[in-house]
Protein backbone atom coordinates (compact mmCIF):
# COMPACT_ATOMS: atom_id res chain seq x y z
CA UNK A 1 0.00 0.00 0.00
CA UNK A 2 1.28 3.11 -0.89
CA UNK A 3 0.04 5.41 2.41
CA UNK A 4 0.60 8.69 0.06
CA UNK A 5 -1.53 7.55 -2.88
CA UNK A 6 -5.02 8.27 -2.99
CA UNK A 7 -8.21 5.94 -3.57
CA UNK A 8 -9.77 5.95 -6.64
CA UNK A 9 -13.33 5.72 -6.53
CA UNK A 10 -14.67 2.04 -6.53
CA UNK A 11 -17.93 0.73 -8.42
CA UNK A 12 -18.86 -2.69 -9.68
CA UNK A 13 -18.44 -4.20 -5.62
CA UNK A 14 -19.34 -7.83 -5.76
CA UNK A 15 -20.20 -9.17 -1.91
CA UNK A 16 -17.27 -11.98 -1.20
CA UNK A 17 -15.30 -10.75 -4.08
CA UNK A 18 -14.40 -6.80 -3.52
CA UNK A 19 -15.93 -5.87 -0.61
CA UNK A 20 -14.17 -3.21 2.15
CA UNK A 21 -11.63 -1.77 -0.61
CA UNK A 22 -9.83 0.84 2.32
CA UNK A 23 -9.27 -2.29 4.79
CA UNK A 24 -5.52 -1.73 4.07
CA UNK A 25 -5.57 1.76 5.35
CA UNK A 26 -8.19 1.18 8.03
CA UNK A 27 -5.85 -1.56 9.35
CA UNK A 28 -2.54 0.53 9.04
CA UNK A 29 -4.39 3.96 10.51
CA UNK A 30 -5.35 1.85 13.75
CA UNK A 31 -2.00 0.53 14.62
CA UNK A 32 -0.98 4.26 14.64
CA UNK A 33 -4.05 5.75 16.72
CA UNK A 34 -5.60 5.26 19.97
CA UNK A 35 -9.01 6.04 18.71
CA UNK A 36 -11.64 4.06 17.16
CA UNK A 37 -10.94 3.78 13.21
CA UNK A 38 -14.51 3.29 10.98
CA UNK A 39 -13.97 1.43 7.77
CA UNK A 40 -16.29 2.82 4.53
CA UNK A 41 -15.55 1.65 1.25
CA UNK A 42 -17.48 -1.26 -0.15
CA UNK A 43 -19.28 -3.41 2.67
CA UNK A 44 -22.12 -5.70 0.79
CA UNK A 45 -22.59 -8.65 3.38
CA UNK A 46 -23.32 -9.19 6.99
CA UNK A 47 -20.79 -11.98 6.48
CA UNK A 48 -17.78 -9.78 5.32
CA UNK A 49 -18.55 -6.99 8.10
CA UNK A 50 -18.83 -10.00 11.26
CA UNK A 51 -15.48 -11.07 9.90
CA UNK A 52 -13.73 -7.91 9.55
CA UNK A 53 -15.18 -6.65 13.33
CA UNK A 54 -14.25 -10.14 14.68
CA UNK A 55 -10.48 -10.30 12.74
CA UNK A 56 -9.62 -6.83 12.91
CA UNK A 57 -9.19 -4.24 15.40
CA UNK A 58 -11.67 -2.38 13.25
CA UNK A 59 -14.39 -1.12 15.66
CA UNK A 60 -17.25 0.28 13.32
CA UNK A 61 -18.12 0.01 9.98
CA UNK A 62 -20.13 2.95 7.39
CA UNK A 63 -22.44 2.09 4.85
CA UNK A 64 -24.20 4.44 2.11
CA UNK A 65 -24.78 3.28 -1.49
CA UNK A 66 -26.49 -0.24 -0.18
CA UNK A 67 -28.60 2.22 1.99
CA UNK A 68 -29.53 4.31 -0.75
CA UNK A 69 -30.68 1.49 -2.28
CA UNK A 70 -32.62 -0.91 0.45
CA UNK A 71 -33.36 1.76 3.34
CA UNK A 72 -34.27 -1.19 5.71
CA UNK A 73 -31.55 -3.45 4.44
CA UNK A 74 -29.64 -3.41 8.09
CA UNK A 75 -34.02 -4.58 9.44
CA UNK A 76 -33.79 -7.65 6.65
CA UNK A 77 -30.47 -8.41 8.17
CA UNK A 78 -31.57 -8.49 11.82
CA UNK A 79 -35.17 -10.15 10.77
CA UNK A 80 -32.54 -13.50 9.36
CA UNK A 81 -32.31 -12.50 5.51
CA UNK A 82 -28.77 -12.13 5.15
CA UNK A 83 -28.56 -12.08 1.33
CA UNK A 84 -25.78 -9.50 0.69
CA UNK A 85 -27.26 -6.14 -0.25
CA UNK A 86 -28.94 -5.22 -3.37
CA UNK A 87 -26.95 -2.57 -4.42
CA UNK A 88 -24.57 -3.12 -7.83
CA UNK A 89 -22.55 0.46 -6.90
CA UNK A 90 -23.19 1.64 -9.99
CA UNK A 91 -22.64 5.41 -8.41
CA UNK A 92 -25.88 6.40 -9.96
CA UNK A 93 -27.51 7.45 -7.09
CA UNK A 94 -25.35 10.32 -6.81
CA UNK A 95 -25.96 11.44 -10.02
CA UNK A 96 -29.83 12.05 -9.06
CA UNK A 97 -31.93 14.65 -7.28
CA UNK A 98 -31.74 13.23 -3.40
CA UNK A 99 -28.98 10.64 -4.13
CA UNK A 100 -32.05 8.18 -5.42
CA UNK A 101 -31.07 4.84 -6.17
CA UNK A 102 -31.87 4.66 -10.13
CA UNK A 103 -33.05 1.17 -9.82
CA UNK A 104 -35.64 1.75 -7.21
CA UNK A 105 -36.69 4.91 -9.72
CA UNK A 106 -37.05 2.66 -12.51
CA UNK A 107 -39.14 -0.14 -10.18
CA UNK A 108 -36.71 -2.77 -10.04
Amino acid sequence: MDRYAHPRPHNGIKAGKNEAYFREYAEALKQVVDTPVILVGGHRSIEAMNKLINETGIEYLSMSRPLIREPHLIKRWIEGDTRPALCVSCNSCYRTPGHACVFKLRGM
